[in-house]
């Protein structure tokens, strides 16, 4: 619709129903910015209102910055934290333990950011993608997010991660007790993960059936 908003009769109500929808995600993060679905359907579904906010940015001038937003000030940090030494990430729930593609949406936001320690996740992917050739700043260097930042928890999801460093042959251990009440939910309530070495020492089964629902 901004693409061709000079042809487009219905532009005004295609904005404010795109508006609506990205605040009404945005907004109702919480401080940690963590997604208890997970990662995967959250860079997913973050990519939509990313990709809105850029479109808006330009067509704007700048005058209206949904990238903005103060709740994408930690997002980046929830997916950095599930990113296991590996580059693969906790998939607690349904979540595949690749994002694949699902990086660029990061990668954009760290260029939005200025944040070196989220650009340098969603580089680690071995996929190469128009967007990320379009999003990325070559200019932004690739950073280790620091020493203290080595625990985190995330209430609202039920989550905890925990690491010795953020070299690839750290020890993780990542904690789910979370209520299986949300999307892509699975029974894993007070299941972990622990990696070390280099190494996947326990891992996440992944899929089961969503009979709880």
């Amino acid at each position: 619709a901004l693409a061709c908003r000079r042809h487009c009769p219905d532009l005004q109500q295609i904005l404010q129903a795109s508006l609506v929808g990205s605040l009404d995600i945005l907004d109702c993060l919480p401080s940690e910015g963590d997604w208890p679905e997970g990662p995967s359907y959250w860079l997913g579904t973050l990519g939509f209102g990313l990709r809105f906010g850029l479109a808006l940015r330009h067509a704007t001038g700048g005058t209206v910055d949904l990238l903005a937003h103060p709740q994408l000030d930690t997002t980046g940090d929830f997916i950095v934290q599930v990113t296991e030494p590996d580059s693969q990430v906790y998939n607690f729930n349904d979540n595949p333990t690749d994002l694949g593609s699902n990086l660029d949406s990061l990668l954009l936001l760290a260029t939005a950011r200025g944040r070196g320690d989220w650009a340098r996740i969603a580089r680690g992917s071995q996929r190469f993608t128009l967007e990320r050739l379009a999003w990325d700043d070559p200019e932004l260097v690739s950073e280790c997010p620091s020493t203290g930042n080595l625990s985190r928890l995330f209430p609202w999801t039920g989550l905890a991660t925990l690491r010795s460093g953020w070299e690839p042959e750290a020890t993780f251990i990542g904690f789910k007790c979370g209520a299986s009440a949300v999307g892509h939910s699975h029974l894993d309530a007070n299941s972990f993960v622990v990696s070390a070495g280099g190494e996947r020492l326990l891992v996440d089964e992944g899929l089961w059936p969503y009979a709880h629902a």
